[in-house]
């Protein structure tokens, strides 16, 4: 806060300490309060004004703000809903309700809230971000594509949209959007997660896994919690030959997103590289509970079922990867193992080595299908 504000703001507040039954004065300290980041004195100023008048809305809302400030997100939408029955005529208290509850990790709820706002025609970029958001967080890529593709304009100026953008097509298996956006993303804020977290992973696609690393390492500096980063550097260890690590990078990922169907389809494959057999049929068993239709994950275990000798099964699972998706890359590797090297552990884990070292210079597309797949619901 500048010296000015902060001179202004204390001017004001000993105006209101004289004459603390002054509205206007009030509503000007919380304001300059709330405009200038001071969310702890727009919770005092609403506290005293409750004292006085505790069903008083327009200090609840104001109390909600200031914590919604703090982060305090839950104890915010406590005193949202009794606001509620003015949500669907006040667009504001509805909006707030929504951020607490995305923040809090309800996008359903969130979603609700945002559909109610966008049908009485706001159209905010920090409305935009949370609804396409939050259909993406809910797996409903198509619904969230299309708002996209409606709202494309209002990216243009506004960094964190442009980067939600960017990372809902980089999903829903757009890379020429999705390289748009990130760079959108980018030129507007340098720092932006999700533009930089789509950037790496397009690089890491077309083997230009310096320049991802790089750029991933400087996410996971910035905010060490990001899923999608330490899966990026999964892959890229991966790709390596960095097994330790990449199990380790992988592995931290899916703690933050457990629904990354590619995620556990790479810790999959590193699993079988290191001999982990029984760790690997795990794994992709997980993935296949995600999606039952990701063809990659039924090659990933008919090469587990071809590495035991388990022949008739890993046929089975062979026909309904190449029934699923033609050109599957596990599938090969699965019919290889079987042909050439069923029931010789050894020699079939140095095959999948090699065509695990060879996943982004040989077929970036395979690479593109792991680390593009997340949970997608069936719309």
């Amino acid at each position: 806060m500048s010296t000015a504000s902060a001179d202004k703001l204390g001017r004001l507040r000993k105006l209101l300490q004289a004459d603390p039954t002054n509205a206007s004065l009030r509503r000007q300290c919380v304001d300059l309060a709330t405009q200038t980041g001071q969310y702890e004195i727009v919770v005092q100023l609403a506290d005293s004004a409750l004292a006085a008048a505790p069903a008083d809305t327009r200090a609840l809302f104001d109390k909600a703000t200031g914590l919604i400030g703090q982060r305090a997100y839950r104890p915010a939408l406590d005193l949202l809903r009794q606001l509620e029955p003015a949500a669907a005529a006040d667009s504001a208290v509805r909006m707030n309700v929504a951020l607490c509850c995305y923040c809090l990790g309800d996008f359903a709820s969130a979603k609700q809230h945002l559909d109610g706002c966008r049908a009485v025609g706001v159209k905010t970029p920090g409305m935009l971000r949370m609804l396409v958001s939050s259909c993406h967080h809910l797996g409903l890529l198509d619904e969230a594509v299309s708002i996209a593709g409606e709202n494309e304009a209002a990216a243009s100026s506004d960094a964190g949209l442009a980067g939600v953008f960017a990372l809902l097509y980089l999903d829903a298996d757009d890379p020429l959007r999705a390289a748009k956006f990130a760079g959108i993303a980018l030129r507007l804020n340098p720092k932006s997660l999700d533009g930089r977290v789509t950037e790496a992973t397009l690089l890491t696609a077309r083997a230009q896994t310096e320049r991802a690393q790089q750029m991933l390492e400087g996410v996971i500096e910035d905010a060490p919690t990001t899923a999608r980063a330490w899966i990026g550097l999964g892959s890229l260890s991966l790709l390596a030959q960095q097994l330790a690590a990449a199990k380790q990078q992988l592995r931290r990922g899916l703690e933050l997103m457990p629904e990354f169907v590619g995620a556990w389809q790479l810790l999959g494959w590193a699993q079988l590289v290191s001999g982990e057999l029984i760790a690997a049929a795990e794994t992709f068993e997980r993935a296949r509970a995600l999606d039952p239709d990701f063809a990659e994950t039924h090659g990933g275990l008919a090469t587990v079922a071809a590495i035991r000798g388990e022949d008739q099964r890993a046929r089975e699972l062979i026909d309904t990867a190449l029934r699923l998706e033609q050109d599957c890359l596990a599938a090969q590797v699965a019919q290889a193992v079987l042909l050439g090297r069923s029931g010789r552990p050894a020699q079939a884990q140095e095959l999948i080595a090699n065509a695990v070292a060879g996943l982004a210079a040989k077929d970036g597309i395979a690479l593109s299908k792991l680390l593009l797949r997340t949970h997608k619901s069936r719309q």
